[in-house]
């Protein structure tokens, strides 16, 4: 018995059980795909829109769409036919479409000020003018940012897990201990830690404003941040024992005040200190005596 004949009998048993008459004519075997649905006929020229040769259709998009101004969806997992016309080239005369200029103040109000833990303009500050437009997508935003931090290219805000007091000591790389100490000096700097501790997004607006004026002193900047003015501009005068007043309104003699400058002054330029600072290790025989010093005179 060959093949042929098999598949006759198959047929027909299975048109029996269906209760199909034997004798109905079959032009097309039982199992043969439904016909065709007519669709719009290939495309025999450039899209009329951008003069782009290319074209593309599938089963959920029956009709043919360009490529450029209808790119296709290639999350969707499905088959798909496409279309080249004028091997791959434009339309005379016809340019692509100039995207709209993504700049970077587009994309700060389009994110934030911060992303992945990073300032968003330092992140911007590494991407090329070409690829703004792309960092409008913000899980390839994030991407970027966690690249940058890998090789070191940009310096992240101090981790947000922290308590808010270690934060910002992380930040300008001293003791949380020595910060409290020094905020605890004048109501002010008490009013400013508490402010600090207490009241949400208040570090993180001291944070963007320290990466903001890197040069200028902690105390005017966390004045004019949580206090909402320049700091205590008034006259200062000198007491009996000679005592002014600082920037916190705390008085100090001038032995004091000049304890302080010097270990300041030393610290923030020394990496050694820096990081004893920050909990790692000690700090260098210059930074210990100066701050030896400073702890004696008050």
């Amino acid at each position: 018995m060959h093949d042929d004949d098999l598949i006759d009998i198959i047929e027909a048993f299975e048109a029996e059980a269906c209760g199909i008459p034997a004798d109905l004519p079959v032009t097309l075997p039982l199992h043969a795909a439904p016909p065709a649905t007519p669709t719009d006929p290939e495309p025999t020229t450039h899209c009329p829109a951008c003069g782009s040769p290319s074209w593309w259709r599938s089963p959920s998009s029956p009709g043919w769409r360009c490529a450029y101004c209808e790119p296709r969806d290639r999350s969707r997992i499905e088959a798909h036919e496409s279309l080249t016309l004028a091997g791959g080239q434009r339309a005379p005369g016809c340019a692509p479409p100039v995207p709209t200029p993504t700049t970077v103040a587009e994309l700060l109000a389009l994110h934030g000020e911060t992303v992945a833990g990073c300032l968003l303009v330092d992140v911007l500050a590494e991407a090329a003018d070409d690829d703004l437009p792309e960092l409008r997508d913000r899980v390839l935003l994030e991407g970027f940012a966690a690249a940058l931090v890998a090789d070191r290219r940009i310096r992240p805000l101090p981790d947000a897990s922290l308590p808010p007091l270690p934060r910002l000591a992380q930040e300008i790389g001293d003791d949380p201990t020595e910060l409290r100490r020094w905020l605890d000096q004048s109501a002010q700097g008490r009013r400013i830690r508490a402010r600090i501790e207490r009241d949400a997004g208040a570090i993180e607006r001291c944070l963007l404003a320290l990466r903001a004026d890197p040069d200028t002193g902690l105390h005017v900047v966390l004045v004019r941040v949580l206090e909402g003015h320049q700091g205590d501009e008034r006259t200062r005068q000198l007491q009996a024992d000679e005592r002014i007043q600082d920037d916190f309104g705390a008085w100090r003699t001038p032995t004091e005040r000049e304890a302080i400058h010097a270990f300041y002054a030393h610290h923030w330029h020394c990496d050694r200190c820096i990081r004893a600072g920050r909990g790692y290790g000690d700090r260098c025989e210059t930074g210990e005596r100066l701050h030896t010093a400073m702890r004696t005179d008050q």
